[in-house]
């Protein structure tokens, strides 16, 4: 795959920095089993010989390159297709349970694994399509300009709300639970 020769190379740097992404971001900190399984994960894999983890890394590198044959826009949504048929791969879900249940001697969290999956796959994207640092992302604002829109185009946004703010009414008056009027 061109472009991803710099992950590749460093699968130790790809793997630890989406494994502290568990650690850094907020969502694993709400008081749920799942999240502290998640962390806790976390931690042991970080503390791992880095050997052990860079192999692992590049093992899985090497298994989400196939995603990245679709270089072109028109097929990139080939390319999360087959990103989520393989991540929900028994063979791949497989190998994570035996790389954690070996090495940290916890049962696999599938929360942790696929966090870490998609933050590995989110550098994988940004090397393969030459997204830098700089450029927006998309939490941030992106503007578009698609020019004016046509009356017929207008017309069927009207009728189109209408028709949903008509059927919520009716479904709101069939449960009797008030008027709208």
């Amino acid at each position: 795959m061109a472009g991803s020769s710099d992950l590749v190379a460093q699968p130790l740097g790809t793997l630890q920095a989406a494994v502290q992404a568990v650690l850094d971001d907020d969502g694993f900190r709400v008081p749920t089993t799942q999240a502290a399984k998640a962390r806790l994960t976390a931690e042991l894999v970080l503390k791992l010989d880095p050997r052990r983890l860079s192999e692992f890394g590049r093992d899985l590198i090497s298994t989400l390159q196939p995603c990245f044959v679709y270089t072109k826009k028109a097929r990139r949504e080939a390319m999360w297709r087959t990103y989520h048929q393989l991540r929900t791969d028994k063979a791949f879900t497989d190998k994570w349970v035996q790389f954690l249940t070996a090495v940290v001697r916890s049962n696999a969290c599938p929360t942790f694994y696929q966090y870490v999956t998609d933050c590995v796959f989110q550098a994988m994207i940004k090397q393969v399509f030459k997204i830098s640092a700089e450029e927006k992302t998309h939490d941030q604002e992106v503007e578009c300009d698609y020019g004016e829109i046509a009356d017929e185009e207008a017309n069927v946004i009207r009728y189109v709300s209408g028709y949903i703010c008509h059927s919520l009414k009716k479904d709101l008056q069939s449960d009797q639970c008030g008027n709208l009027d």
